[in-house]
């Protein structure tokens, strides 16, 4: 979740930055380094661990439900469970 208050922020400056020098090549420049700055938050990350069977999660996930897409999350490949963003598992009927 810092990262991406991290990268809200970045773009947020970029752009009242860019608006305020003026230009829309700077405006253009700023929303980029925002972006890019999420994007490395996003891979600098700790690895995510299944904690039953620690399968490291990957990077790049497909999310396997609504669920999953909105909030994040995996599903382990190697034992089923159903983790969040954080690799807790998730309390439901399909993991008891």
């Amino acid at each position: 979740m810092q990262d991406i208050i991290a990268g809200i922020i970045a773009i947020f400056a970029g752009v009242v930055s860019g608006i305020y020098l003026g230009g829309d090549s700077m405006l253009v420049r700023s929303i980029t380094t925002g972006v890019v700055t999420i994007l490395v938050f996003y891979f600098l990350q700790k690895p995510v661990k299944c904690p039953k069977c620690k399968t490291i999660m990957p990077k790049l996930r497909r999310p396997k439900n609504l669920r999953q897409m909105l909030w994040g999350g995996w599903t382990c490949p190697k034992c089923g469970r159903e983790l969040d963003r954080k690799g807790k598992i998730i309390k439901s009927k399909k993991n008891l």
